[in-house]
């Protein structure tokens, strides 16, 4: 109930917390098993100098949230997660000298315990052990919580202000961590005498009770393994975390640490110590003032972080044109990429909506200039799109299949329909063979001629033809109102054919023109037929027998603009206009294309 949110890093956290809070000075922690894999041979020591279980601490230990009013420090449920992770803690202590208690915490733990503390014959140093052993979840989440040096930067993280504090005051605390996996021991230390001295600035702010949060700070360069950042608010001497480095982000080279200090925070978390309890709009406010204030030093001690971040606030800006503008700069290069996209698109979207909620009578001047600049980023948002479908086809190679490329352009059983445009837009891809194709009245996607018949007659009694053309589109005209129209038809064939299959492709654009005429001979005013095929020079050579002409292209096209005839008995011809071509004058002509305007709407942005 308490700790759902829980982590194995939580135990040594509480353990190292209690200890501290006990005046200890020399801390241990002894993570041991056989392996990894055995949790039954996991076992957890952690033993201190501090004052120990006296009776008042005891009692208050025996109660949940039995704390003071006064003392925030202590939140009266931490201990709990011990046993999130353990059946049974053995508590061994002694305290006031000559006063020895020993107890187990377990989930039978309650008022029911019988206090069996002792008296010494002799006096012995204060101090607790804990001993959790009885692990009882199936496994660990992650190796790390097994790791000395991971645990260390875990405890250094939750508890630099205090053992900065304590070092200011010249009182040393020891931490010591061994992990004992098998065989192999790893030690690892932290001291509040080698803290690093940090720096202080004062930060004026009407969001603090004494108008002013001091931010201690220290930035040095280091070896890259040894990277690191730290950016917590102080909270009851513990480091509460707020992220203003992603994971990903944390500069490589430089050891950082910035820990922002009010009286305003104290008290300021669940009592759990999970979630601080500021209010959202305080710790958001909070957040940027941290970020900004970051910022600022990092331009005068680590300028190398500000020129990659600026680096990739272009790359950013150049990948996303449209949301130009919308981006928080100071975020982009220390926030996760996709979380300063997702912001922009945000505020992006936003503003769409104030606009679209408008009508336009009512738009202002003011409404108009934003409308138009919101219809600019919406366009550009379209572009980008298209270029992303583009890079997809470079990707294909011979190993991928011909509904690979299909699915691409148009996905496979798929029907598509002038009035549902907007919905469409995003499947209709057409447009890398010709930008016109983007206007039509249906496009049929490896459907049958007998669908694609029903189509252009409206006659739902059409004699079953299970040839299938992989793309059909009807455009120009609506078959049902007007008395012309014009027909695509688009044979794909993927990359690796042999040289006789791919030139089986024309005279499988024929069947399919004579199909249509044979059915519905007076409405189709012309043909623009498509094979899109691997051509070698032998193909090329065939095609200009045939009368094909080569058009200018980053691939190769082929054109024939001679008409086809439909019915050799009437000698009946139809226009048409039948172009070969290669896979890279498909993918580079369109992607010539679209790069103009994507040049163009980057030198407006």
């Amino acid at each position: 109930m308490f700790f759902s949110q829980s982590s194995f890093d939580m135990v040594y956290l509480e353990a190292v917390a209690n200890a501290l809070d006990a005046g200890a000075s020399n801390i241990k922690i002894h993570f041991s098993a056989s392996t990894l894999s055995n949790e039954k041979s996991f076992k957890l020591v952690i033993s201190d100098n501090g004052i120990g279980f006296t009776d008042e601490r005891y009692k208050k230990f025996c109660r949940l949230l039995d704390v003071d009013k006064d003392d925030k420090a202590h939140r009266g449920l931490g201990r709990l997660v011990y046993l999130f992770y353990f059946d049974k803690v053995k508590v061994s202590s002694y305290y006031n000298d000559n006063k020895f208690r020993e107890f187990n915490f377990d989930n039978d733990f309650g008022a029911q315990n019988a206090d069996n503390s002792t008296t010494l014959e002799e006096d012995h140093n204060n101090g607790s052990i804990l001993e959790m052993t009885g692990y009882n979840l199936k496994k660990l989440k992650t190796a790390d919580f097994a790791n000395a040096e991971w645990i260390r930067r875990r405890i250094l993280k939750k508890f630099y202000s205090l053992l900065y504090k304590a070092k200011k005051e010249n009182r040393d605390i020891t931490i010591t961590i061994q992990t004992t996996i098998g065989t192999t021991d790893e030690v690892r230390t932290i001291s509040a005498a080698s803290m690093p001295n940090l720096e202080e600035k004062t930060i004026i702010t009407k969001h603090s009770l004494d108008g002013e949060m001091t931010l201690y700070y220290s930035i040095n360069e280091c070896e890259v393994k040894d990277s690191s950042v730290i950016t917590a608010i102080s909270i009851d001497n513990r480091n509460e975390s707020i992220e203003v480095f992603a994971e990903d982000r944390i500069p490589a080279g430089y050891d950082m640490v910035f820990i922002l200090y009010s009286d305003s925070f104290q008290g300021q978390t669940d009592a759990t110590r999970q979630v601080i309890t500021l209010r959202p709009d305080t710790l958001r406010m909070l957040q940027k003032t941290f970020r900004d204030e970051i910022i600022t030093l990092l331009e005068e001690r680590a300028p190398k972080v500000i020129e990659e971040t600026q680096h990739e606030a272009e790359q950013i800006n150049d990948q996303f044109p449209h949301l130009r503008g919308y981006f928080e700069e100071n975020t982009i290069g220390i926030s996760s990429k996709a979380d300063v996209i997702k912001d922009a698109q945000t505020r992006f979207i936003r503003e769409q909506r104030e606009i679209l909620c408008k009508s336009t009578e009512s738009l202002t001047d003011a409404d108009f200039e934003k409308s138009m600049n919101l219809a600019g980023r919406a366009l550009t948002e379209y572009i980008l799109f298209r270029q992303k479908t583009i890079d997809r086809l470079k990707e294909i190679d011979k190993k991928d299949l011909e509904s690979t490329i299909h699915n691409v352009i148009v996905p496979q059983r798929t029907v598509l329909r002038e009035g549902n445009f907007s919905q469409d837009v995003y499947k209709n891809n057409s447009w890398i063979l010709d930008d016109k194709f983007m206007t039509y009245t249906t496009v049929l996607s490896e459907m049958e001629m007998s669908d694609l018949i029903k189509e252009l007659t409206k006659d739902e009694n059409v004699e079953r033809n299970d040839d299938r053309p992989d793309i059909a589109v009807i455009f120009s005209n609506d078959p049902s109102t007007s008395e012309k129209f014009d027909v695509v038809i688009i044979e794909l064939k993927h990359k690796g054919l042999k040289s006789e299959d791919n030139i089986r492709v024309e005279a499988q654009l024929e069947k399919r023109a004579r199909d249509l005429f044979a059915i519905y001979p007076d409405k189709i005013q012309s043909l623009w037929l498509y094979g899109v095929v691997e051509l070698d020079n032998d193909y090329k050579a065939l095609l200009s027998t045939a009368g094909y002409q080569p058009m200018y292209s980053k691939g190769n096209i082929f054109v024939h603009t001679g008409d086809i005839t439909v019915d050799w008995e009437s000698r009946t011809k139809i226009p048409a206009v039948r172009y070969i071509l290669d896979f890279d004058a498909l993918v580079n002509d369109a992607d010539a294309r679209n790069k103009t305007f994507l040049n163009l709407i980057k030198s407006k942005f």
